[in-house]
């Protein structure tokens, strides 16, 4: 089953990635690696086409506790950050010998698989929601308090590793408000990382990306519908942070008369303009901060 999926996928992503002039390709070699380091929870597939959705486990050179979990493509149609997730697990993947882990890392790629297939298969662009129309981000909940209730399978997938392995440090990349957004415990050490991510924001030739607080996103007084940011502060204990990419262009006002058109084309780089070359440029920009990020540092 797992061999079916890498190859399938990656067929899939390496046929879009082409059709909208992005200079990027997984090789053979790639997906059999994917394929051979790939872990699964067992009755966690994802919602609509039951695809068993991978992780990885990259142990910390000493041994240790503390993890951190990695959380890609939650919004697939949001294409620095799919790429950047995709590249960035690939690279651990095959050269894990050449970093120090200063963590235990749980790396998703891509969570939402049902919302790139069916976006790529319906209108040759990934969906932001999941293949039955959730939007995964707005699918968390007061898991500890709600005992008896049950999100889609891709929220589940989440829940249970981070009830696996107790990550107090979580990454969520996305697209494209340009921010370092935290949610969750703000002490010291959490200063410590975040003022380090920002810091190595500018080390490849990259725009600095800020440290702003935005919002995580729950309907009032519910304990159901959240973001992941908004369970990060829930639990009270844990370190979260929404990585946001650039875009082309400044972000709009919101009384943009073409607000909406402006936030799409900056998330779906490629889809109406000829911008994806940029989220291979965001990737190489900002490595360096998404290393600090996960608590990886190169052994050169």
């Amino acid at each position: 089953m797992s061999h079916s999926f890498t190859h399938e996928i990656f067929q899939k992503i390496n046929t879009h990635f082409k059709s909208i002039g992005l200079n990027r390709t997984f090789s053979e070699d790639t997906v059999n690696a994917f394929q051979d380091n790939a872990k699964f929870l067992n009755g966690h597939n994802s919602t609509y086409f039951k695809i068993p959705i991978p992780y990885f486990y990259f142990p910390a050179n000493e041994p240790i506790s503390d993890s951190v979990l990695w959380v890609g493509g939650i919004h697939p149609d949001e294409l620095a950050a799919l790429n950047s997730s995709l590249v960035l697990g690939n690279k651990l993947i095959n050269e894990f010998e050449n970093f120090i882990f200063k963590k235990n890392v749980i790396y998703i790629p891509l969570v939402n698989i049902d919302g790139f297939l069916k976006g790529v298969k319906n209108r040759n662009y990934a969906l932001r929601e999941n293949a039955i129309a959730e939007d995964v981000n707005r699918s968390f909940y007061a898991y500890d308090e709600l005992t008896g209730y049950k999100s889609n399978n891709e929220a589940e997938f989440i829940i249970a590793l981070i009830k696996k392995y107790r990550p107090k440090h979580w990454v969520i990349p996305h697209s494209s408000i340009h921010i370092l957004d935290f949610d969750g415990l703000y002490d010291s050490l959490a200063i410590s990382w975040l003022n380090n991510i920002y810091e190595a924001t500018t080390l490849n030739g990259g725009e600095e990306i800020p440290i702003k607080k935005y919002r995580n996103f729950s309907p009032p007084n519910s304990k159901k519908y959240w973001s992941i940011g908004k369970l990060a502060s829930h639990l009270g204990d844990i370190r979260s942070l929404t990585y946001e990419f650039p875009g082309p262009g400044d972000y709009p006002s919101p009384n943009d008369p073409n607000r909406n058109r402006i936030i799409t084309l900056r998330k779906q780089l490629g889809r109406f303009e000829n911008t994806a070359w940029l989220a291979e440029q965001y990737y190489y920009d900002y490595l360096p901060s998404l290393f600090e990020s996960l608590f990886i540092t190169d052994k050169l």
